[in-house]
């Protein structure tokens, strides 16, 4: 019989039982149906949804970083890649510098996302420390519910000053694209370079400095959760030595 089925049943059956009031239906908070229809308490259903938030704001970073790589390909194609039509690779370059805009919105919206669903899972748990009568476990999980905070609103922080960050980069993008506008030629592009290396290069160190901070989001997100992945199998026996001839 499945958990939806067996949900209503009880409900109808406490109702007849008398276990609700007369004039009013059972409350919501008398009995919980996300833990009958999903088999997991509130406080596991509310991280699994924390967890898909900070998921999310960093996917969309990982989006950003993607389209901000394939920017500065756009980019090192039109200064160093030495076409013949300089043309296509100036259009290719507005394209990208356009899409890294709209990924950097998208950024903004999912921290605001994540922000709001953590203000939440945040408040239920410090709703629960008056249930826990041991002084040192409620003192302990306090202290948690702080180490957790703090590394959760690291995460949102780290994807509000990445789309920041990007900022000032496209603007530089764009400068240097318009600064072709009217000299897309060979000479315009060699006057050009010296700028477009150096804002290369800090681009790269940029990428690098998030994709660390990603990798930090990511380990934080996985360790919160109630069910882990499995572990990598371990790896296959070494073959053994082949066995010398005999008289060798």
């Amino acid at each position: 019989m499945s958990r939806a089925v067996t949900a209503v049943r009880l409900i109808s059956f406490l109702a007849l039982a008398g276990f609700a009031a007369p004039s009013a239906t059972l409350a919501a908070d008398e009995i919980d149906l996300g833990q009958m229809l999903s088999g997991q308490p509130p406080g596991v259903r509310q991280t699994e949804r924390l967890a898909k938030k900070a998921e999310a704001l960093i996917d969309a970073v990982e989006e950003v970083q993607a389209q901000v790589r394939a920017t500065l390909a756009a980019h090192d194609a039109l200064i160093f890649g030495g076409a013949s039509d300089l043309r296509k690779p100036y259009r290719a370059l507005d394209k990208e510098i356009e899409r890294t805009g709209k990924r950097r919105e998208a950024v903004r919206k999912k921290a605001d996302a994540a922000k709001g669903e953590s203000t939440e899972y945040f408040r239920a748990w410090a709703g629960t420390l008056p249930l826990i009568d041991d002084d040192e476990l409620r003192a302990r999980s306090e202290q948690r519910l702080r180490d957790s905070r703090a590394r959760f609103d690291g995460i949102v922080d780290a994807g509000l000053r990445a789309a920041q960050a990007y900022e000032p980069f496209i603007g530089r993008l764009r400068d240097q694209w318009n600064y072709l506008g009217h000299d897309l030629n060979r000479s315009g592009v060699e006057s050009l370079r010296p700028d477009a290396q150096q804002l290369a290069d800090e681009g790269r160190t940029l990428l690098a400095e998030i994709d660390d901070n990603l990798r930090q989001s990511r380990d934080y997100v996985a360790s919160i959760r109630s069910r882990q992945p499995p572990p990598p199998p371990p790896a296959p026996p070494a073959e053994p030595a082949p066995e010398a001839p005999p008289g060798s």
